[in-house]
């Protein structure tokens, strides 16, 4: 039997975490690499969160609790490793993240509450750059800068969901945007032509976010064998306040779609397809005409194993195609692709369900110098409280 003691143990966990260091160059473009709350059943299936089937807690469709039998929690783990390619430098990045926590507590027949708390948008980066400056007697001083950011935006969200019957539910709830970014730099001087030391130089600084946002979804079984699901998000505005003074963002409108089907009894195909209008923030960012409007693809496959004992093991594949809405380091759009894969595990009949994904992807900007390859690994965990 599975206990909610358990789901507060692992809820803790994942808070008392804290990432590390740097990844994706993107992450200092715009306002940052975007992060989408998936666990890792939707990971190994290319990115696919909306329209599958059984207990499904997506923080993309607020509708997809709807049905829960009982207390529910999921708690997702990813771990990015990058390695980035821009002109002549080269660097790489690792850094582990919680993407998606949720809890759906059902409130009588029909509805279902949940609250959620998963990323948004991811602004850890980490460089460095070495030169030489005019030192005492005019001899040339090796100078070393290295600057790093940390942290990023993340969204609460805490909605409702009604069921109209056994085949149709809509959920609808607010996204609470909060966030703190910290910037350093400092400046070594490893080796000085005098032999005198230099102690290095370092500056600090942080700014915070905070906003509000809207969503609503819509989920539609009708049959058994093919689920549908639709969900819209966006309004308001993400404020950002730091030593430059208090700045403004649009936070972009989101649309999306996805289903899946059963092909065969242990057979399952999904897709779905996301568009989000980055565009409408051009007029507040730094450097006008860095961002655009970014559709993503997503498709996956799941052969299910029936195992012993009223347990069953996914087998997934899965591949993904995104545009990316902020220019590169060198001016270009990137996009993205990744072929993914992973498997899981559902035990006690369906009483907790745990999966794990695996992902190698590519970034580049057409034909700029800009380039990334990244493995990305997943795991989640899903219980019900009975």
């Amino acid at each position: 039997m599975i206990h909610l003691r358990a789901c507060l143990a692992l809820a803790l966990f994942a808070v008392c975490t804290s990432p590390g260091s740097a990844q994706s160059l993107l992450a200092r473009q715009g306002l940052g690499y975007s992060v989408e709350p998936l666990d890792a059943r939707a990971r190994a299936l290319g990115g696919v969160g909306m329209g599958l089937s059984g207990i499904n807690l997506s923080l993309v469709n607020p509708a997809a609790v709807a049905g829960t039998p009982a207390a529910a929690f999921l708690v997702g783990f990813q771990f990015d490793r990058t390695d980035a390619e821009a002109g002549s430098g080269a660097t790489e990045g690792r850094i582990p993240r919680f993407p998606v926590i949720h809890a759906a507590l059902p409130l009588g027949e029909r509805w279902v509450f949940s609250v959620g708390y998963g990323g948004f948008l991811d602004q850890s980066w980490a460089a460095q750059v070495e030169d030489t400056l005019p030192g005492l007697r005019g001899e040339p001083t090796l100078v070393r800068d290295r600057f790093a950011s940390r942290g990023g935006v993340a969204r609460l969200r805490v909605g409702g969901a009604r069921s109209f019957g056994e085949r149709f539910a809509v959920g609808v709830a607010a996204d609470i945007f909060t966030g703190v970014v910290q910037d350093s730099s400092v400046r070594e001087f490893p080796d000085t032509a005098t032999g005198l030391f230099l102690a290095p130089a370092l500056s600090f600084s942080e700014r915070s976010y905070g906003g509000v946002g809207f969503a609503a979804g819509a989920r539609w079984t009708p049959s058994e064998a093919l689920n549908v699901a639709a969900s819209v998000s966006g309004g308001g505005r993400l404020r950002a306040e730091g030593p430059e003074g208090e700045r403004s963002y649009t936070l972009p409108f989101s649309g999306a779609v996805g289903a899946s089907g059963r092909v065969a009894r242990r057979t399952l195909v999904a897709a779905s397809g996301t568009w989000t209008g980055w565009a409408g923030t051009a007029d507040d960012l730094a450097e006008p005409g860095g961002v655009r409007n970014v559709w993503a693809l997503s498709t996956g496959l799941e052969q299910e194993l029936e195992g012993r004992l009223e347990r069953a093991y996914p087998l997934r594949l899965g591949v993904r195609y995104s545009l990316l809405p902020f220019a590169s380091p060198g001016g270009a759009f990137p996009a993205e692709r990744a072929l993914t894969g992973g498997f899981g595990a559902r035990l006690g009949g369906g009483a907790a369900r745990v999966d794990f994904g695996a992902e190698r992807g590519w970034r580049d900007a057409g034909g700029s110098a800009f380039q990334e390859d990244f493995w990305r690994f997943s795991a989640s965990m899903t219980v019900l409280g009975r």
